[in-house]
């Protein structure tokens, strides 16, 4: 809601392009943003077409440690990040993987590997593995293996890693490959030594004004070599030195507009029901789903639905003490004082008891009101979610339609009753998705079509279209 109340402000940034040694140096106004976009015509006309000199140069290294073993929150980001796998089917493989014997349990808190789970020994186990062969083998050459930890604890379960039971994994899904390799290589990677960079700040000046430009170089690959999933920035920038003077290629005045903070992911989402004490490890992803099953939330890029925000307005109007994060947080932390034997079981009940039964008799004496608020919205949800575009020929709302008589679905127009007869076929298997794309060859609006199995497809809902016939 908050962010769907942005509106976008203006600003202006200045990009310098100068010549060294016949290369080319990109670097911005030391101020970054600027607001009034006289100040930046003011600036950019006191620098147009005049040289830069080199006014500092700074020079640094940069130690990148290695990562630290998967918990499950973070093994379903990374899976999401790298391959686009959902959290719930993240941790579907990862059970079916677990069940299989080649990795360990995969709900845990812990960032913690101890050395009783045989560190030489699986990775001797893994070197038989040709795709990791290599990588094991300088592992193993080293005098001592210690893996880099994070500070999470789980008293039940350490971090995830491979067992030394290897799979074939020509017999694994495609899914099961890529799930176990991406657990193999973070579990090498925590052993591997810290990566070591180089940064070099040069700052331009011309008259007054200074701009600055970033460059990056890998001196050491260590951990990154042993995880292909982690891209750094190598920007290299040419030998400068300090007073010299530097040609400039041109000077841009860029116009640009404040953006929105961007849309949670359901990796991003895992990240902030954790770091606000909402759910565990084992419910977080099943939370998710069935906020996108009950129609609540759409897309990969998160978008809360308009009955989605009706839920939460209507709980707020008669049950705000439901929806609060403080609540259910305190909820997870006394359960979690009852694992560490920090507080009595019967006692946090006890507590939890109260809390709810005046929550659930506010719910049960607003029922009715409730009730008829999500009603409304939902009819309203719904007839808005079967809108599919703008008819072509009447120019009234193009609808999915399910036919009394045959049963089958198809898209027709909502002003069929005062005559139009436009449609257009649906397949009957599979499931169709509502876009907000465009044909390019014809502007009609696409739908997406998927099939159990079978990769999802665009398909313009035009049967004249050119692309209907391809």
């Amino acid at each position: 809601m908050a962010r769907s109340s942005l509106s976008p402000f203006p600003f202006w940034e200045l990009e310098l392009h100068s010549i060294a040694k016949g290369k080319e140096i990109v670097s911005f106004y030391e101020k970054g943003k600027i607001w009034k976009k006289e100040e930046a015509e003011k600036v950019y006309e006191e620098c147009r077409g005049k040289d830069a000199i080199v006014d500092d140069l700074e020079e640094k290294k940069q130690r990148l440690l290695p990562p630290t073993p998967f918990d499950t929150t973070s093994l379903q980001t990374e899976a999401y990040k790298c391959f686009g796998f959902s959290p719930t089917q993240t941790l579907s493989i990862a059970e079916s993987l677990y069940t299989s014997g080649y990795i360990s349990y995969p709900r845990t808190s812990s960032q913690k590997l101890p050395e009783k789970i045989g560190y030489k020994a699986i990775l001797s186990a893994l070197k038989k593995l040709p795709e990791f062969a290599r990588e094991v083998e300088e592992l193993l050459s080293k005098k001592q293996l210690k893996p880099r930890e994070g500070s999470k604890e789980d008293p039940a379960h350490p971090a995830i890693y491979p067992t030394a039971q290897v799979p074939d994994t020509s017999k694994l899904n495609q899914q099961e490959r890529k799930l176990y390799e991406l657990i193999v290589r973070r579990f090498i990677a925590v052993f591997a030594d810290e990566a070591l960079r180089n940064v070099i700040k040069i700052v331009l000046r011309i008259k007054e004004h200074r701009f600055v430009a970033s460059g990056y170089k890998t001196i050491e690959k260590g951990w990154l070599k042993f995880y292909p999933f982690t891209q750094v920035k190598e920007v290299e920038l040419p030998d400068v030195k300090v007073g010299e003077v530097l040609k400039t290629k041109e000077l841009l005045m860029l116009e640009k507009q404040t953006q929105p903070p961007e849309r949670y992911t359901q990796a991003s989402i895992l990240k902030e029901m954790e770091k606000h004490n909402l759910g565990t490890k084992a419910t977080r992803a099943q939370i998710l789903q069935t906020l996108y099953d009950r129609g609540y939330i759409v897309g990969k890029s998160i978008q809360v639905t308009k009955f989605g925000l009706a839920v939460v307005e209507a709980l707020e109007k008669y049950c705000p003490d439901i929806i609060d994060v403080n609540l259910t947080a305190s909820f997870e932390e006394e359960m979690e004082r009852v694992r560490e034997r920090k507080k009595k079981m019967d006692k946090v009940i006890d507590e939890a008891k109260r809390v709810l039964e005046k929550i659930l008799k506010e719910f049960k004496n607003n029922e009715e009101g409730i009730g008829k608020f999500l009603a409304e919205r939902y009819i309203e949800y719904v007839r808005e979610s079967r809108i599919v575009g703008k008819c072509p020929e009447c120019g009234n709302d193009l609808v999915v339609i399910v036919s009394k008589s045959s049963g089958k679905r198809f898209i027709g127009c909502s002003n069929y009753k005062n005559g139009c007869r436009f449609s257009s076929p649906l397949p009957q298997k599979g499931n169709v998705y509502l876009t907000e794309k465009k044909c390019k060859e014809c502007g009609s609006p696409m739908v997406m079509i998927k099939y159990k199995g079978r990769r999802p497809f665009l398909s313009c809902i035009n049967m004249k279209c050119k692309t209907r016939s391809a």
